[in-house]
């Protein structure tokens, strides 16, 4: 049902965040995704959310119907990380904020608005958006 409304959570922003690759990530029904938050007591929450798809390069979704009770203890405006990976173990972190529950056509969506992106694959890992200037490494 995600695959199918996501489309309603767009943002409209022409500037990419995710590259295309990352985003199909996300959008393959096969992967693994997970959402994690800082909870009200100190002490991360972990959850999969195997239904969270992109729905545009800058924002990603997710329904609400699994593990529901749990979602609702992330607040709107909270930072939020999504990590997705594939059995090919490929993957991808992303970390935003989180925008609340929204009707999306038939279903409520949750959204994340993405502000981070961090690759862990070869071959170049490292932190891909917000884009870092390169600098020499002057001491060890």
């Amino acid at each position: 049902m995600t695959k199918a409304t996501k489309g309603g959570a767009k943002t409209g922003e022409p500037d990419s965040i995710l590259k295309p690759w990352a985003e199909g990530v996300f959008n393959r029904l096969d992967s693994l995704k997970f959402l994690s938050w800082i909870g009200d007591d100190g002490f991360p929450e972990l959850l999969p959310v195997i239904q969270c798809q992109a729905s545009d390069s800058r924002r990603l979704s997710f329904s609400p119907l699994a593990y529901g009770k749990t979602l609702a203890l992330l607040k709107e405006g909270q930072t939020a990380a999504l990590f997705a990976l594939t059995m090919d173990m490929e993957d991808v972190l992303v970390r935003g904020v989180f925008r609340g529950y929204r009707r999306s056509g038939p279903i409520k969506l949750g959204t994340v608005d993405i502000d981070w992106v961090y690759n862990s694959m070869p071959p170049t890992p490292g932190q891909i958006y917000p884009h870092t200037r390169i600098e020499p490494v002057m001491r060890f």
